[in-house]
């Protein structure tokens, strides 16, 4: 799940922020969003448009071991880092839930016959609301029914908590060693279930648990040997964007899938890391500030539309597309207005917290 690409508040030094990565950002966002206007268009627009989340966890290694390394090597505790990374990620995700809950809600008022027991749902909301899966209910379930998408905020989560935990362990060597086997458990994963569309259900759990360590653990080791590429970014995020549109024929879609997660994300990765500023900063900044937020509201929203639009007579087509052209402008006024504000407030909080 995307994330911010200059993990800072205003009491600390200001650190280089990554255009480049932030764009990418942005655009994968973007190809998840698409590939879920499906619930409303019934036809696949974007095939590949899950791949997106690998990218998300190899820049998320890259950011996080930017930001956070040598501080978590210094001065600053695992409570602490655990306390950032859940301020970063808590209103979007409370936002979302609170839309997920509204579309549940409302699909119950129209067919009490097949309505969950509200015990359920109640113990279900409990779990959400502590962003945890919904372990009480059957192994096949979605993790997160109130907002599908949020089992890659909690994977993250817990990478992100096992990075902090281990850190001082996790040499070049070690870091590879982990790559390599999440990589074949992750392999084993899409060889199973013909793609990499996995990781919704508790089922699911060890080969998506893998594929974002696999993912986390590379993002860590190209910034680690990051290089200074003079490159044109531009035709690097429209091949990498080909890569989520491309229609594969069933028999090769995992192993098309697998060599793109393996091979051209982290390659992708590490020239944009390094790809310098130019005139395009703002848009660049725009995609980066509409990412997360498109991302954790765009699916209980695309419900949303779907339960209200039902009887409406209008184009499918015109109502996805009507949906994303929406979602961009929310995502970036609830970023600036509400999530950026709040998270401010919070990490003032946090020394007292930290403290206790």
């Amino acid at each position: 799940m995307p994330i911010s690409c200059h993990e800072t508040n205003s009491t600390e030094k200001i650190r280089p922020v990554f255009h480049s990565l932030n764009a990418m950002r942005g655009i994968a966002a973007l190809a998840v969003v698409l590939f879920h206007t499906s619930l409303l268009t019934g036809n696949m627009i974007v095939p590949g448009g899950y791949l997106a989340v690998d990218l998300f966890f190899i820049m998320s290694g890259c950011v996080i071991a930017h930001a956070y390394e040598k501080r978590l090597a210094e001065t600053m505790s695992v409570r602490e880092f655990a306390a950032r990374r859940l301020i970063r990620f808590l209103p979007f995700y409370l936002i979302g839930l609170v839309c997920g809950v509204v579309v549940v809600m409302l699909s119950m008022s129209a067919n009490t016959t097949a309505a969950p027991p509200i015990a359920d749902i109640v113990v279900v909301l409990i779990f959400s609301l502590m962003f945890l899966p919904a372990l009480q209910l059957p192994a096949s379930s979605v993790m997160f029914p109130f907002n599908v998408p949020a089992w890659t905020l909690f994977y993250e989560l817990v990478v992100n908590l096992l990075y902090a935990v281990f850190r001082r362990f996790l040499s070049d060597r070690v870091l590879a060693i982990v790559a390599a086997g999440a990589l074949a458990v992750t392999a084993w994963g899409a060889s199973r279930h013909g793609d990499m569309n996995f990781g919704y259900t508790l089922a699911e759990a060890p080969e998506a648990f893998a594929r974002t360590v696999f993912s986390f653990a590379l993002g860590v080791l190209i910034f680690r040997h990051n290089r200074n590429w003079r490159i044109h970014m531009l035709p690097v995020m429209v091949i990498t964007a080909a890569a989520f549109l491309v229609p594969v024929p069933t028999l090769w879609r995992w192993p098309f899938d697998l060599a793109v997660v393996a091979l051209m994300f982290p390659g992708v990765t590490a020239l944009l890391l390094a790809a310098p500023s130019n005139n395009l900063t703002g848009l660049f900044t725009l995609l980066g500030d509409m990412s997360y937020g498109i991302y954790a509201i765009h699916y209980p929203v695309i419900g949303l539309i779907g339960w209200f639009a039902q009887d409406v007579a209008i184009d499918r087509m015109v109502l996805a597309t009507g949906t994303v052209v929406l979602l961009i402008p929310i995502s970036i006024f609830i970023e600036r207005r509400i999530d950026r504000p709040l998270r401010s407030r919070l990490m003032k909080g946090l020394p007292a917290f930290i403290a206790r």
